[in-house]
């Protein structure tokens, strides 16, 4: 498999927390940067930042290349029938009107070790009331605040490379 993909980046979105020290045993040393696919899924509300701390200092104990975060603007996937979905404690997120996307995006931004890739998951799954793309409820709002968020984070980068 790793012939297969040389010339790739290999990493790993996951519903679960990374193993640390030991996760190149669960995944074979394969990975190259680990992170939780969504976030608000994972624990409570009253939880998320300190859940998403340890999942994010898990993955730089674990050795890989990459420190990943993901973030989200919500979630709800009650209307969707499949049975992996049930027993999801966590299958209503509300959107709180862009608190809890600008929740995850502080998260990322806060990092006392920077990120080098931000994951939004997802963009696009309307049927989950994850997207940031425009819509007739949310119009333009969360590509908006995407940008200013990337405006921000740009703007860190360029002074944490000592130009002003």
């Amino acid at each position: 498999m790793r012939e297969e993909a040389s010339g790739f980046r290999n990493l790993a979105p996951s519903l679960r927390l990374p193993k640390g020290v030991d996760e190149s045993r669960y995944t074979f040393d394969f990975f190259e940067g680990f992170a939780l696919y969504s976030p608000l899924e994972i624990s409570s509300e009253e939880n998320w930042k300190r859940v998403w701390q340890n999942a994010y200092e898990a993955s730089i104990t674990s050795g890989m290349t990459y420190r990943i975060v993901s973030v989200s603007p919500g979630y709800d996937d009650h209307g969707l029938t499949d049975a992996s979905r049930e027993g999801n404690p966590y299958r209503v997120v509300p959107r709180r009107g862009g608190e809890t996307y600008a929740q995850t995006l502080a998260f990322a931004e806060a990092l006392a070790a920077p990120p080098d890739l931000i994951i939004i998951s997802t963009f696009n799954e309307y049927h989950e009331n994850t997207h940031i793309e425009s819509s007739s409820m949310n119009g333009d709002k969360y590509l908006a605040m995407t940008r200013e968020f990337v405006e921000r984070i740009r703007a860190i980068e360029f002074c944490r490379d000592g130009r002003e």
